[in-house]
């Protein structure tokens, strides 16, 4: 006997595990409502508070004031936990299975229920004396989110993780605008709420442990060192000058987020895999020591 299209909807249902999916606000049938990519927004899958409750269940009765770094890379690791449990709903089928897909700032946005838009331009703002042109602008009392075109893809993609990381770590204070952040300030030229975003961006953008994977995959190490073997395999001109090039720690961190090839062997540099800038992927390879 064919299935009726309430069968198939009912069968749907028990496979997203969401009782409300293909329903509309006003509870009739609205096929679109299973996100695909083009959705600006999906009815809330996650909260804030439940994120922070999960992540941090000593502090549940108030936000945090200040967050540790291992807090927050709890709190961010709960996020990608929640994605992945309604990876159905925010991915194209064909995707689902593969947890990089995941790792992106506009899908968690709408997991909470946020609008989401790339805007051409969203102006300046006065900071000490300076103007800045606005990179990003989030409303979590409006449950918005808008990020400026104006800068490069990977800038676009941290600043939204940034903004995130204010979304699902800090009190709903109304607007607040952002200059462009790519993962490459020093923290300590940052206030704490500033560094708190940045550290939530980095940890959602490369997680410890694919970041760590992705790095063995390439070197076949969890922890590179200089020997002649492995300058002999990054080594793509005068052997020389990427010796004097690979002494400086920083140096050889950079070298390794962007490089392309070890040996005879060629990839997608690190930086590139995981759509963050070099100078980001270098400080989170020294963060998870993979770099001695």
């Amino acid at each position: 006997m064919a299935k009726t299209r309430q069968d198939l909807i009912s069968q749907d249902r028990y496979i997203k595990e969401n009782p409300y999916a293909h329903l509309d606000g006003d509870g009739g049938f609205d096929a679109t409502f299973v996100l695909a990519k083009g959705v600006t927004k999906l009815a809330p899958l996650i909260t804030p508070v439940g994120i922070r409750t999960r992540a941090c269940p000593r502090r549940m009765s108030a936000v945090p004031s200040s967050y540790t770094f291992r807090q927050i890379g709890d709190v961010a690791r709960t996020v990608q936990v929640a994605l992945w449990k309604h990876r159905a709903q925010l991915l194209p089928k064909s995707e689902s299975h593969r947890p990089m897909e995941l790792l992106n700032p506009e899908l968690a946005f709408k997991a909470l229920g946020f609008h989401y838009d790339l805007c051409d331009t969203l102006g300046q703002f006065a900071l000490e004396g300076k103007y800045f042109e606005v990179a990003g602008i989030v409303d979590s009392a409006a449950q918005e989110v808008r990020i400026s075109r104006q800068f490069p893809r990977r800038v676009q993609r941290f600043t939204a993780a940034h903004e995130l990381g204010h979304a699902v770590l800090h009190e709903a204070v109304g607007l607040h605008r952002d200059r462009p952040v790519d993962g490459s300030r020093p923290r300590n030229q940052r206030n704490q709420t500033e560094w708190e975003a940045d550290a939530f961006a980095t940890t959602f953008l490369m997680p410890a442990k694919l970041v760590a994977e992705e790095f063995e995959k390439r070197f076949h190490t969890m922890e590179f060192t200089l020997t002649e073997e492995t300058i002999f395999a990054l080594a793509t001109e005068d052997e020389q000058i990427v010796r004097r090039q690979l002494q400086d720690t920083r140096r050889r961190s950079r070298t390794l987020a962007v490089a392309q090839r070890f040996g005879a062997v060629r990839f997608l540099s690190l930086a590139e895999v995981f759509g963050v800038s070099a100078e980001a992927m270098a400080i989170r390879l020294e963060e998870l020591r993979l770099v001695g």
